[in-house]
């Protein structure tokens, strides 16, 4: 399966991929089509696209409605993308998320002031979602 990261997942859909869109906060953060614009450049030193745009996103609420609403399964065919930016929010966002929803969990976002959780990230597991993966930031060292 090959994946299709934002910025580019949140529009392009193609054959045999997975767009991930987002990544989505508990609340909404403005500013993300100036911020693209801004700061979407190549990196010759990661060898791929890189940006700093900060997690401006319309919110989980915005994200779920458009997979429940997805025409032509744009959005429910992709993976989610979300960013917790503190322990508490953990809950809310599985009382929002719906179990057979697609995940990426963001735990490490250089292009944030915010240091994104990755304790009980485990809660998000359940044997409905087929696919709920973890994403690094290419300058994590293991």
């Amino acid at each position: 399966m090959l994946f299709i990261s934002p910025p580019f997942g949140n529009y392009i859909n193609l054959p045999k991929t997975k767009s991930i869109k987002g990544s989505f906060t508990l609340k909404a953060r403005d500013g993300l089509f100036l911020q693209i614009l801004k700061t979407l450049r190549y990196s010759y030193k990661y060898r791929g696209w890189v940006n700093k745009i900060g997690l401006r996103n319309r919110g989980i609420d915005w994200a779920i409605d458009k997979y429940k609403n997805s025409y032509f399964n744009f959005y429910r065919n992709s993976v989610i993308s979300i960013a917790i930016l503190n322990e508490e929010e953990i809950d809310k966002f599985l009382q929002k998320i719906p179990d057979e929803m697609d995940l990426e969990i963001n735990i490490s976002c250089p292009n944030t002031k915010h240091k994104l959780i990755n304790k009980n990230i485990s809660k998000f597991l359940n044997p409905k979602r087929k696919w709920c993966s973890v994403k690094l930031s290419p300058t994590v060292d293991l």
